[in-house]
């Protein structure tokens, strides 16, 4: 069967009926979406970083104790969500041209640029965590509190000079904290409010439960001080020195401390903290010592002196005897003199 040919003019009026049909009615209104009310708030994403907080710790003796609680740094990355709406023109023949209202897109919302908001939340006590406090390692208890045995903190303030400082603590998954920790041995606060309720948290002194606080005057007369040293040591070996003193006077102490002095640096400089001492009690403070591996053998002497409100107590300081084991320091040998 012949096939008709058809004729290459006739696909004109097709080609431009399908153009007509594909170009916007002329003055049909252009759909814009816009922002309407705010419908919501979505969470998008949470980001958490585990962290810590620490303080000073309420202790029963010398040795400094330190609270650990573990904190998550949460941050919240957010989005607000809004109804779309579209423009639509008014009519009405208003001079300056048609009015606009907006009018809901049903079931069609705009999501806005996202914001984050950043917030902690405490989890509790870090209970038997590793923290490298001040270059010393300390682990916490069952409770989250780290005792300082080796007395690291109190080693900051050996200085009387020094009543504050900064001191960092580690966590190999927590990161790094710093905390200011003060030490007031002669700070007077307002007779009326007295020291703030936080001075256990920050205070090295307070958190021991000592008084440091000065009063009127300072017991001299009545008190009594004594040492209480080992028996024998040996290169190597770690120790307690303990003061003790006793006030049978009429008033109390003011500000009292100890301080021990020696030849031997490893024993030398140490500051004993007792404070006020109210008449017909005593009160002991007890430091760390560590005998050096290579302390030759003998007795290693030294003294403790102490002061109070008023200054020196002078005539009032104890020896200290210490025998240590080993062999005695051997003695100098004599220079060679001039060859005859």
């Amino acid at each position: 069967m012949a096939r008709t040919p058809f004729p290459s003019f006739a696909l004109l009026p097709l080609l431009v009926a399908a153009l007509l049909q594909s170009l916007p009615t002329v003055g049909a209104p252009l759909l814009i979406k816009r922002r309407g009310a705010q419908l919501r708030t979505e969470l998008v994403r949470t980001v958490t970083k585990p962290s810590f907080r620490w303080r000073l710790a309420p202790s029963p003796d010398s040795f400094p104790r330190l609270l650990f609680e573990g904190i998550d740094l949460v941050t919240l990355h957010q989005a607000h969500i809004y109804q779309a709406v579209m423009e639509v023109p008014r009519g009405g023949g208003e001079p300056d041209g048609p009015r606009i209202e907006y009018k809901d897109i049903p079931g069609e919302v705009i999501r806005g640029e996202e914001f984050t908001r950043r917030t902690s939340e405490i989890t509790g006590p870090l209970a038997n965590t590793s923290f490298i406090v001040n270059g010393v390692t300390m682990v916490t208890d069952d409770a989250g509190v780290a005792t300082d045995t080796s007395q690291s903190l109190l080693a900051l303030f050996e200085d009387l000079a020094a009543s504050t400082v900064t001191v960092a603590a580690r966590n190999d998954k927590a990161g790094l904290i710093l905390l200011t920790v003060s030490r007031h041995v002669l700070k007077r606060y307002n007779k009326d409010m007295g020291p703030p309720g936080s001075l256990p948290k920050t205070d090295l002194l307070a958190s021991m439960g000592l008084d440091f606080e000065p009063k009127r005057s300072s017991e001299r007369e009545g008190v009594t001080m004594a040492v209480t040293v080992p028996d024998k040591l040996k290169p190597g070996q770690s120790f307690n020195l303990t003061l003790t003193v006793t006030n049978r006077g009429r008033n109390e102490t003011s500000s009292f401390l100890g301080r021990t002095v020696s030849g031997r640096p490893w024993l030398h400089g140490k500051l004993f903290y007792i404070g006020s001492v109210p008449s017909g009690t005593s009160l002991a403070f007890t430091r760390h010592f560590t005998v050096p591996e290579d302390a030759n053998g003998g007795v290693a002497f030294g003294g403790m002196t102490y002061w109070d409100l008023l200054g020196t107590l002078k005539d009032k300081g104890t020896v200290l005897k210490l025998p240590i084991d080993g062999p005695p320091r051997s003695p100098a040998k004599p220079k060679p003199g001039p060859a005859p």
